[in-house]
């Protein structure tokens, strides 16, 4: 494996790792409705689908974590 792929996947892992300290913080049982789905998904579905890495778990990822810069960057 090259070192460019292991720090991508480092950095993969570290971002995944955040986004879940992050969504622990919010109540479990919140209920969250998403386009496509037919009912609502609890903070806690959430949860494991980005523990088990499915495509809603890395969209989850992918939009808590630009949620997180732009909270860093003061824009919103």
């Amino acid at each position: 494996m090259s070192e460019d792929l292991i720090l991508k996947e480092r950095s993969r892992e570290e971002i995944k790792a955040i986004v879940l300290a992050r969504l622990e913080t919010l109540n479990k049982d919140a209920k969250i409705m998403l386009m496509g789905f037919d009912k609502p998904l609890t903070v806690k579905d959430l949860i494991k689908e980005v523990e088990k890495d499915t495509t809603l778990g890395k969209k989850v990822v992918e939009v808590q974590f630009a949620f997180l810069k732009m909270l860093a960057n003061g824009e919103i």
